[in-house]
């Protein structure tokens, strides 16, 4: 399986924050599915339904084993696999299933000096440019208790061969309490089943460490 989530960070915050050296962004290159941007051949199709205006994140846990990165922490389903990649942008997890030659989920985290809401709102603002035009970009809002000022979009887009038809990426940025660190979230998943897919379950097992 081809996706297009390969190489998921790389620079949110940069030039917007003092004191972020680099962040990353929510482009095709880095979000979950990544090669299936280099098979597509058409803009993808006006959705048949519109996502909802508010996100609701139910706490998840004990879903699987326990990754933390720089104190922000995720479970890992059975059978799913651990990437972890080198970026300057910050410390990046890649998450797929174990057959599976490219990851469905992506976490990085780096280092700020508060501005915590103007950190996550400037990563999911550069979302539409990042994807460009032949993606359609939805803000959603987001309930996620313990995530404060965290903010959401959802892009779809149509891929080619050997998954062809409409995939959908949820990108999810938050920061902690004491604004000391950003997180950037992304899953893939077949357009309409981000909520029931395995990769949600993380999204929904993440939480800041005490």
């Amino acid at each position: 399986m081809r996706h297009r989530l390969a190489a998921a960070a790389a620079a949110a915050c940069v030039l917007l924050l003092a004191g972020c050296a680099s962040a990353p962004d929510a482009s095709p290159k880095n979000a979950p599915g990544h090669s299936l941007m280099r098979d597509r051949q058409t803009p993808a199709p006006r959705p048949t339904s519109t996502p909802a205006r508010t996100l609701v994140i139910e706490p998840l846990r004990g879903a699987g084993s326990r990754v933390s990165v720089k104190s922000l922490g995720f479970d890992v389903p059975a059978g799913w696999v651990v990437d972890r990649v080198d970026d300057p942008a910050g410390e990046v997890r890649h998450l797929r299933p174990a057959e599976a030659e490219t990851p469905l989920a992506s976490v990085i985290a780096w280092d700020i000096s508060g501005g915590g809401a103007q950190t996550v709102r400037a990563a999911i603002d550069r979302v539409p440019t990042d994807w460009g035009p032949d993606a359609l970009v939805h803000e959603v809002g987001v309930a996620w208790e313990g995530m404060p000022s965290a903010r959401a979009a959802i892009v779809t887009y149509e891929a080619g061969p050997p998954d062809e038809g409409l995939w959908q990426v949820l990108v999810l940025a938050v920061h902690d309490r004491r604004e000391t660190a950003a997180a950037l979230i992304q899953i893939a998943a077949p357009a309409g089943d981000l909520k029931t897919s395995t990769a949600f379950d993380v999204v929904r097992s993440v939480r800041w460490d005490p």
